[in-house]
Order: structure tokens, then sequence, then C-alpha cells
């Protein structure tokens, strides 16, 4: 049986099988194509680690083989899963080899792609070496020639079974009730290396300026070293001490290097010019060495991109416009034409952070609404002491302030980013936009709400004649209260220098530049303080011209970015209606057939009380359907044989016809109608109680006055009512035709004066 199938039916419920560590050596390539026009390719190695969301992530980066084709690194790896990335884990590594240029190597790579592989670990076996040799693909067919490179690779992982992740929404709310910040900050500013030149005759005069990025967005300064005359390796060694308030949080450190040429000038305002900048981000996690307290001695690469808050420089003199440029023109022919190893400026500094935790304020709001109906309540709530309102960034709500009785509602607490802050470190595979198959490319930091609002964080600035550009540039951002931010998009643009954008044409910028692709990253549920590296895919650009390149892999233009937020529970005040008991629940299912603006009414459908004449009818049906219509005959004075059915006479007249005159049918006495075949039902038959509801009307108009006075009720009822059982029973001898069973409207005659009166009356027929 299959390890790794005996391995997932072993699986207990609620748990999942994931790659937690993975060991790994590069070995070696051979046969790689050449880029140098002077010499050879100085290869180096980046590994990456693949993710199910197509995310990318940092592994191991070699070192340059300087002037061969054919390298041996024989570098070790060794990395440990983050147990953030949850479900979305580590499912395949990718490997990409780039040429160096000036000995420089990052994890962005550059345009001098010498080829790439992707290896697959989700069927890998736990605990067993797996050897690669796999062929590099997706170089450009110019600059493969015909070639097939390959790499080797070791490559060991080893899986755990855990259990499942709790819903991100839970984790979320969970990491909420806890505020951790930053109380004090202990630092040195060491020393620095390979600065720029910023002076035209000797060397630069550095000073190093650090400041505090605040929650609440401040730019603090807290230290400032002594000016270094005439040295591009400055050693300070000078410390710095700050301590914080809890509503002072520090969340990013910043690193000024200034060339500072009027060392006399006040401090306030120093004459100065920035030979470079790092940003830090004051996280214990980071900063401190394995927890124990100890200073960390930590270097990183300096960036030339002033901070937003800098005051703008006054305007530089002919003289002082002439230095910079013969600065700058003796820089580039230094980079262009010394064979030397060009050194990346670095600055060193020691970081101790002392941090905090407590309850997070307005945090019982969010477990339990408050109702508020009066001004006690209203006191009540503001002088709760789990609420913490004095330690909350939040103000208390309006209507809670108010005099006088508040308006009736409820308070409740909702969770909502209130800073976010970042470092945009690069990007790798960018369409090539201009002539010469390169790019200018910047990027554009934007916040997305839920409800399609975006704010702008941030713009790099633009990297010239670059593919594969490293920014390395810091933002941050106070998010403003009624901002729901759960998305953040970087878009990179290709900066065309026309000559509209040099004269000012009035037109957007941004839609003058071409657009080389965009990345979204969702941050709904990152948490506060936890920091998000990725490489992520860059899609959407049309520019560029597609390269053709050999089969087997294809480099994917990706942006890396290290992202973090702020959280923090905010008061909401929902207003209730003003009275709740004449509050009506709101109809979720309408009645069918229910009228609107029109009334359609149905007397069938009426339940009305039935009248004394129909109830004998239907007594009468009754007798006649259980055979003891004929028995009791005699004892009835009311009932009669049936008679032969009269003639219509067809025309168009209404004429009232005397049933007497027709001659009864002879029939037996005693005769059972329930044995006579059954009558074929016709299509309709008429309504009987419709006769005698307007019996007593129609009586009073069709009969005539007889002597001096009319009938009496009571013989007009047995007069009708012997009519009406008469015509029933004849429907039951004879089938009525469509004809008969038409209404007519009956008028008096004036021979029905003339005739013999009847006992029963006379019967009418319709």
């Amino acid at each position: 049986m299959d390890d790794s199938r005996r391995q997932k039916w072993a699986l207990p419920p609620g748990h999942f099988s994931r790659i937690y560590r993975v060991i790994g050596r590069v070995v070696a390539a051979r046969g790689l194509p050449n880029t140098d026009t002077r010499g050879k390719s100085d290869p180096y190695c980046v590994v990456k680690g693949i993710r199910s969301n197509n995310h990318m992530a940092n592994i191991w980066i070699t070192k340059a083989a300087q002037n061969t084709l054919s390298p041996h690194w024989e570098e070790s790896f060794d990395y440990m899963v983050p147990p953030e990335w949850g479900l979305v884990e580590l499912v395949g590594l990718k490997a990409m080899v780039f040429d160096a240029d000036d000995y420089h190597i990052s994890y962005q790579g550059n345009e001098d792609f010498l080829g790439g592989c992707d290896i697959d670990l989700s069927g890998a076996v736990t605990g067993r070496a797996m050897n690669f040799e796999l062929e590099l693909a997706g170089i450009p067919v110019n600059k493969a020639k015909g070639k097939k490179p390959r790499l080797t690779i070791v490559v060991t992982v080893y899986k755990e079974v855990i259990p499942k992740p709790e819903p991100l929404m839970d984790q979320l709310l969970e990491s909420v009730r806890k505020m951790e910040y930053i109380r004090e900050v202990v630092g040195k500013v060491v020393k620095a290396q390979a600065l720029r030149n910023a002076d035209l005759v000797g060397a630069s005069d550095p000073q190093c300026i650090v400041r505090v990025i605040l929650l609440n967005g401040e730019a603090r300064e807290i230290h400032r070293t002594e000016v270094i005359k005439d040295n591009l390796d400055p050693e300070w060694h000078e410390g710095f001490h700050a301590k914080f308030e809890h509503d002072e949080q520090p969340l990013l450190l910043v690193f000024d290097i200034w060339d500072c040429d009027s060392p006399t000038k006040p401090a306030e305002e120093p004459q100065v010019e920035p030979a470079g900048r790092d940003t830090w981000t004051a996280n214990p996690e980071v900063q401190l060495d394995d927890g124990t307290g100890r200073p960390s001695l930590d270097s990183a690469h300096l960036s030339d991109r002033p901070l937003e808050e800098e005051k703008e420089k006054p305007k530089l003199s002919c003289l002082d416009r002439l230095t910079k440029a013969a600065v700058d023109l003796r820089e580039k022919v230094k980079s262009a034409y010394y064979l030397q190893k060009v050194e990346r400026p670095s600055l060193t500094v020691e970081i101790r952070t002392r941090t905090k935790a407590e309850p997070m304020p307005l945090q019982c709001f969010m477990d339990k609404a408050v109702y508020v109906a009066d001004e006690d309540d209203a006191k009540a709530v503001l002088k709760k002491p789990e609420a913490h309102w004095d330690r909350s960034m939040f103000s208390p709500p309006a209507e809670l302030l108010e005099k006088g009785r508040p308006p009736r509602g409820e308070l409740s607490g909702l969770q909502q980013i209130v800073f976010i802050y970042g470092t945009i470190r690069g990007a790798s595979g960018l369409p090539a936009a201009d002539d010469n198959q390169l790019s200018d490319p910047f990027c554009v930091v934007e916040a997305l709400s839920r409800t399609a609002g975006k704010l702008f964080l941030h713009r790099t600035r633009v990297i010239k004649q670059k593919l594969c550009p490293e920014f390395n540039e810091t933002f941050y951002m106070p998010i403003p209260q009624g901002f729901e931010c759960n998305r953040i998009m970087f878009s990179i643009y290709d900066r065309d220098e026309t000559f509209g954008a040099i004269v000012g044409s009035g037109v957007d910028p941004l839609e003058q530049d071409e657009f080389l692709g965009r990345a979204s990253v969702d941050i709904s549920y990152l948490m506060s303080g936890e920091k998000l590296v990725e490489d992520i895919p860059v899609s959407g650009s049309f520019v560029g011209s597609q390269v053709k390149t050999t089969t087997g892999f294809r480099r994917v233009a990706t942006i890396s970015i290290e992202l973090s937020v702020q959280r923090r529970v905010k008061p909401c005040y929902g207003l209730a209606p003003e009275d709740h008991s004449a509050v009506i629940p709101r109809r979720t299912h309408k009645v069918s057939r229910q009228p609107y603006s029109v009334v359609y009414a149905d007397p069938s459908q009426f339940m009305t009380e039935v009248p004394l004449e129909e109830q004998i009818a239907m007594n009468v049906m009754d007798a006649h359907s259980t055979g003891r219509l004929i028995k009791g005959a005699g004892q009835a004075d009311w009932i009669q044989k049936p008679r032969e059915a009269p003639e219509m006479i067809p025309e168009s007249k209404p004429q009232i016809l005397d049933v007497r005159r027709a001659k009864p049918q002879s029939e037996p006495p005693g005769l059972d109608f329930t044995q006579h075949s059954p009558v074929q039902r016709c299509d309709s038959l008429p309504i009987l109680h419709s006769k005698f509801e307007q019996t007593p009307a129609l009586f009073e108009m069709t009969q005539p006055h007889r002597g001096k006075g009319k009938l009496s009720i009571r013989q007009a009822f047995n007069s009708q009512s012997t009519q009406s059982i008469m015509q029933s029973l004849k429907g039951l001898w004879f089938k009525p035709m469509p004809d008969t069973l038409i209404h007519r409207k009956v008028e008096p005659s004036a021979s029905s004066a003339e005739k013999p009166e009847s006992p029963h009356g006379d019967m009418l027929l319709r």
C-alpha cells in the first residue's frame, strides 16, 4: 500500500495534513546561457515556496558564482512554514536562476533570466529525500541558442497532522480581545557603510536622525546623532531611549541619514541632503533576539526616497545644481567603467522594546450590546469600568453626550482597521512597455472599502530602465473612522516622459502613463500586528510584445510586499423606534389571491344563511336519492307527479307559459324513479337558490291584482315553492336543452287575469 494513501486514510476527523518544514540543498547547474558581453554570466539561484492560493514566499537565495556557466553552489536551506498560513498550505517550490549585475543579488531577480522550474510537493512522502535534476525553461529563444540547461536540487519535506483551524472570523474576533502595545524603545545607532558621496570635493558629512511613527500618524523625532566629517563609513555608537503612553503606540522606526553641510545651523532646520533612509517596523517579534530582551544587531539597505512629511527643500542655486550634476556624473562613470564590486549602502542598529498587553477597550460591547433608554442608562454606559473609555482612541457617540434624555437605542462594538503600514520591496518580471524592451515602473498603493470606496496610501519613485525594480519603500496611513477597509490594491505603471508630461498639459499623469498590471490582497481577516509577507501575482496588462521563450516554464509577473494592520473596537450607536410595543414585524409572506386595487368577489364562496325554500328543495332532492320520495307522495299535499315538459316557442320576445295546459304523461302509481336508467349529465345545471332569492319581488311583479288586494305571503310562498319543486322534478325526467336554461324576463299578460285561480298558484318557467 502506498504510504501517502495510508497517511490520508489515517487522518482523524477534524484534522488535516500539512507540510510544516522543508529542508533542501541547491547543488549545481550546467549549460546556462551567457548574457554578459564581456566574460560569462554570474548566476545565482532563488527558491520560492508556492502556496495553494498561487501566492509565493521567499525561502532561499544563493550566492552569485562569478564568471561561470556551470555553477556549483552546494548551499543548504531549512524553511519552517508559518502556522498562520492555516489551510492555505505549501504545495510546491519554484526555482529561478538569474545573472547577477554588479554582484548584487535579490529575491526579485533582474532582466537577465537564465531559466526556471517548478517542483510539486503535494504528493511528497514525509522524511524522504528527493533528488531532482530539472530542465530550466522559460528562457528567451534568442538567449537560449538551442541549449537546455539543467538544475540539480535535493528536497526533503516533513508533514504533520494537526486540527483544522477555527473559522477566520472567529480567529479575528478572538484576536481583538487583547491589545498589545510598546511602552518603551531602547536602541543604538551603530554604524553605516558605503554611503553615497554627496560632495564634489571631499566626502559627505553624515548625520543620522531617528524618528518614530505613532498609531495616530504622528512622526516624532527621538534622537539625532552627531555629524562625522568626511566619512562614507561612519560609526556613531550612540544610544537612544523613548517611553510612550497607551494612546501613543509606536509602530515604525525611521532612520534618515543626511549630509550635513552646515553643522553650525540650528538643529530645527538642518541644511542637509538625504544620503539614505531605512525604515524599521517596531515589532518586538522581529526586533528582539529569541525573546530574552537582549539587544539585536540588525543591518539593512538604505533607500534614497525621503518621507512625505519632509518639508520642501529650498530652491538650489546655480552652483549647487552644477555640483549635484557633477556628483551624479561621477557616480555613473564609476559604476559603468570600474571593474570592482559595487557595495550597497547599509545601516546597523540595535533595538530593544518592552511591550504590555491589556484588555481591548470597548471590547465588552462586542460580546453584548447595551440598551439605552434614559439618562441613567447613558451615564452607566459612560462609567462602565470594563469599557476603558479613557484608553480608547474613539470618543463616545454624540447621542450619549447630549443634555437631557438621549435618543433610545443600542450601543455595540465593531472591530475596524485604524492603521495600515507596510513595505513595497519590489516587482519581478514586468512587461516591457518601451521600445528598448524595458520599462520605467512605479507603483501606486490604494485602500479599498466594502462600499467601493478608495483611499490613496502611497506612490513610489520611478525606477528607470528596469523590469525587476527594487523600491524598498515604506508606506503608512491612519484610516478614517467611517472607512471600512478590506483590500489593498497595488497598481504598477510605466512612466512616459512625454513633452506634455514635462510641460504640464493639465491631464491626469496616470492617464498618460502605460498600465503594467495590478495586484490586490484581501486583509479582511488579517489580525492586528500580524505581518503578511508574500509575492502576489500581477495581471491585467496589455502592453509589451510577447517574447518567444522555451517551453516548460512560464515566468509570472509578481510584486513583493510586507503588510500589517492595527485593529481597534469602535462604538456604534443604533437608534431604536420611539415605541417598541408598536413595532409590527415586517411581513415576509403574502397571501395568495389577495386583492389590491381591484376587488373581485365570488358570491358562491360567501358563507350565507340558507333560506327556508332552498332547505326544502334540498330535502326533496335528498328524499329522491334515498327512495323516500315515492313512499311519502300520498302524505304530502305539496308534491305532485311530474308533467310533460312544454314545448318552447322559439321567439325572441319572452312569454309566459301555462304549464297546466300540458297533458300529464301517464305513469303507473308508485313508480320508483331510482330504477330508471341514469339521466345523461348536461353541460350546466340551473342554480336552484337563484330563483328563491328573488321570489317575493318577482311574484309581486308577475301576479296581477286579484280583487281588492294582493295575495298573502303564505299564498305566494305556497305557489312559488310548488312551481320550483315541480320544475326540479322535471329535470330528473328530461335532459334540459341549452335554450331552456336561458333566463327570460317574465312580463304580466292580459290573459292571465281571465285564468281560473289554482290552489297552488301559477308556475313561472324560466
